[in-house]
């Protein structure tokens, strides 16, 4: 990360290799914003909601969910993949949290990435009460929100 860094404050970017660069965002991030937790979602694919948030109505999760990151280039796929809401698509993602009943998620389970039930009780778990509590934060706080999606956490 070392490298990264680097290059971010020569203003040499090399984005061949966007992932170095949104690493620094979960070392960063503490430092320039205010940290609302982290959360840990079992299973794979959790990247790929975006589609299960459209079809439930959840239009401006779903638009960030997949929208991609433009740091360095536009034509890479970071990793960890990180999402920005502003303060305008927090106020919307709320609203939509604030009107959604996540027991639906049960009745179209196969949605989800990997298409079973039990993936449909970690999805209610992060839209009833994860998600929310987030959103809420950034929103209270008065800042934007960044999410970093790691497979691993």
């Amino acid at each position: 990360m070392e490298p990264a860094l680097r290059e971010i404050i020569t203003g040499r970017l090399d984005p061949s290799r966007p992932g170095g660069y949104t690493w620094l965002l979960e070392l960063l991030g503490p430092v320039l914003g205010t940290p609302l937790g982290a959360l840990t979602l079992p299973g794979r694919g959790r990247h790929r909601l975006d589609e299960a948030f459209h079809a439930w109505q959840l239009t401006t999760l779903g638009d960030l969910w997949g929208r991609r990151w433009a740091f360095p280039c536009p034509d890479t796929d970071p990793w960890p993949i990180p999402l920005l809401a502003s303060k305008p698509d927090l106020n919307r993602i709320h609203a939509e949290l604030t009107g959604f009943d996540p027991a639906r998620i049960h009745d179209n389970h196969a949605l989800l990435p990997s298409g079973d039930d039990d993936d449909a009780e970690e999805a209610e778990w992060l839209l009833g009460n994860e998600l929310p509590t987030f959103v809420e934060g950034a929103l209270n706080s008065g800042g934007e929100l960044l999410f970093l999606l790691d497979g691993a956490k």
